[in-house]
């Protein structure tokens, strides 16, 4: 019959309609999630290799500072004029490193005379002395006055080092160069608000942490050094999506592309077939009544029925769910933090989410504003974030 026509099209319809939006739901969701999952990782790469450049500032410095110590000067004076014991010197220059590195996250610290001989080691090989290092380019700039960073590996472990050059009490030449260092650790995990681990050639670092865990997103930052293939590792676990997200994701994931291939292609077939049998159907008819047709009714239209072509919108993209744009401002707050120097200890995502609703509960509530703009300033040498009330 002529109306269980009407169905099939209009089921093949609502089929083809339904296979369309999915197809375009399903390359809606994977944009967005990859999108927003870009943008992050450019903003964890940029705080990892900004806190990296930091540390190794923090390190040089510590070893300048170090440097300068007037005991140390004075056993390279008494070295190079042979007034004393070379093993009771050493000791000497032990005792004396050791009380330097008290109360400093140090793990490393050598005395280099001007030739490039260790006269003294704390923290690994403390036994060996006498060995020359002057191949090593980080001690023969040093040796020439330069001060820098690099990487450096003793026992099996790994450091981050700096060195510094000591002159003599007339400052007319330099007299020996001071190397000290720290192992690499988890400890800048601390600094950074996420889990690190560090990883050479392939291969973690097991004195550095755990690695990540399945289903992680990984980040890995190169650390420059003599030490080549060393990386730093920081991972995240996947945060909670935007409803929005979650309901894009949950439907693309129950719509494979091969049913929706197969779906599209037979709700074309059902379309064509239901469409043929309305026009054999209406051409059936229109002969049976047309000699019975009254006169005083107006003629059928001659032109064939044409039905609209079924066409599929979407929707305009909605504004960013709020939970990115705090994602967003955690990221800048945390690189502004780290620009000032701060810790970042006890800061998480979810506190910082429940920090900035809860300002913006109690400045509405107090002023009596439609809406609350919060961004990221540095002020006093201190990253804050600042209220503007809407009115």
């Amino acid at each position: 019959m002529w109306w269980t026509r009407l169905w099939l099209v209009k089921l093949s319809l609502l089929l083809l309609a339904l296979m369309v939006g999915g197809v375009l739901l399903w390359r809606d969701a994977e944009r967005e999630m990859a999108e927003q999952r870009d943008s992050l990782l450019v903003k964890a790469r940029q705080t990892a290799e900004l806190v990296l450049r930091i540390e190794a500032e923090q390190l040089i410095e510590q070893a300048t500072v170090l440097a300068g110590d007037t005991t140390l000067t004075g056993s390279l004076e008494e070295q190079q004029r042979g007034l004393a014991e070379p093993e009771l010197l050493r000791l000497s220059i032990q005792k004396r490193l050791r009380k330097l590195l008290e109360h400093r996250e140090l793990g490393l610290a050598m005395l280099v005379d001007r030739d490039g001989v260790v006269l003294s080691r704390v923290g690994v090989s403390e036994a060996r002395h006498g060995d020359s290092v002057a191949g090593w380019q980080l001690v023969q700039l040093g040796l020439r006055g330069y001060r820098l960073d690099d990487l450096y590996e003793e026992e099996g472990r790994l450091y981050e080092v700096a060195v510094a050059p000591l002159t003599t009490p007339s400052h007319d030449r330099y007299a020996g160069a001071l190397v000290i260092g720290r192992p690499l650790d988890a400890r800048l995990g601390t600094t950074l608000g996420v889990e690190v681990a560090w990883r050479r050639a392939g291969q973690l670092v097991t004195s550095a942490g755990a690695g990540p865990p399945p289903g992680a997103t990984v980040l890995s930052v190169r650390r420059p050094g003599s030490v080549e293939g060393v990386e730093l590792l920081s991972w995240q676990m996947p945060q909670a999506l935007s409803l929005r997200a979650r309901l894009l994701r949950s439907a693309a994931n129950g719509l494979p592309s091969r049913p929706l291939l197969w779906g599209g292609l037979v709700s074309v077939l059902l379309l064509g077939v239901g469409f043929g049998l309305l026009a054999i159907d209406r051409v059936r008819l229109d002969k049976q009544h047309q000699a019975s047709i009254a006169p005083m009714l107006l003629p059928l239209p001659a032109d064939p029925v044409v039905f609209p072509e079924p066409t599929v919108t979407t929707a305009p993209a909605a504004d960013p769910a709020p939970t990115d744009d705090l994602a967003h401002m955690y990221a800048d707050f945390v690189a502004a933090k780290v620009r000032c120097g701060e810790s970042l200890g006890g800061l998480s995502f979810e506190t910082f989410c429940d920090e900035i609703l809860g300002g913006k509960q109690d400045i509405t509530r107090d002023q009596g504003c439609r809406d609350v703009y919060f961004r990221v300033q540095v002020k006093d040498g201190r990253a804050t974030l600042r209220a503007t009330p809407v009115w």
